[in-house]
């Protein structure tokens, strides 16, 4: 590169070299938030035909809503496989409680490890 013939393209110069960099990455990282968001939108997509697909719920549009609606009886087959597990999430989630607890209990009175 050339040497600059005056104060006002030399600060050309330095604006351009420091910018670019920056640009660059500002440049990158709007195209990477943009991938994401279509891959997300893709992927919700997906799961909004799934829900149709198995009739879970029923979709409406009015304007610019969608509203949609559980459907109960499509739904019982997960509830009832569900329900075999809760008595264990139940009893699980009863000793995360005592756990926090304590927890809470040591750090009122100052008995942490730090």
């Amino acid at each position: 590169m050339a040497a600059p013939d005056n104060e006002a393209e030399s600060q050309r110069t330095i604006d351009t070299l420091t910018a670019t960099p920056c640009a660059n990455a500002t440049r990158q990282a709007e195209q990477r938030a943009s991938r994401a968001s279509v891959v997300f939108a893709s992927h919700r997509a997906r799961q909004e035909v799934q829900r149709r697909r198995v009739g879970a719920v029923g979709v409406r549009d009015v304007g610019r809503q969608r509203l949609y609606r559980l459907n109960g009886p499509a739904l019982k087959p997960i509830y009832d496989w569900l329900r075999r597990y809760e008595r264990t999430w139940s009893e699980r989630f009863d000793q995360l409680d005592l756990v926090l607890e304590d927890l809470r209990n040591e750090e009122e009175r100052g008995d942490g490890d730090e």
